[in-house]
């Protein structure tokens, strides 16, 4: 299952959180739990992270927490907010709307 963690954060902000991302880098996370990409914008309201993240069907409870733990060391970082969406393909949410009978 893929999820999509956005970040956003103040420009000023940028240091503090290259300096947790690093620490949170240092412990390799479990094998239920890759990474895809972690990508960045920038411009006038500050800076935007995108992290694809994969899950293993199988352990999606036990990656949610877990990467909600490896959140942590940026719950100090004044003005960043974060959010995590669930991400489908296109063929599976036209499979679910034809389901539900919306198309």
């Amino acid at each position: 299952m893929l999820f999509m963690l956005i970040m956003t954060a103040p420009q000023n902000k940028a240091i503090e959180i290259g300096k947790a991302f690093l620490k949170v880098v240092e412990k390799p996370p479990p094998p239920y739990l890759k990474s895809r990409g972690v990508y960045l914008t920038y411009g006038d309201g500050g800076h935007k992270w995108y992290n694809i993240v994969e899950i293993d069907d199988k352990h999606v409870s036990e990656g949610m927490t877990e990467l909600t733990r490896r959140l942590v060391p940026f719950d100090d970082i004044e003005g960043l907010q974060t959010r995590i969406e669930i991400l489908v393909s296109v063929r599976t949410a036209i499979e679910l709307a034809m389901e539900m009978g919306r198309m």
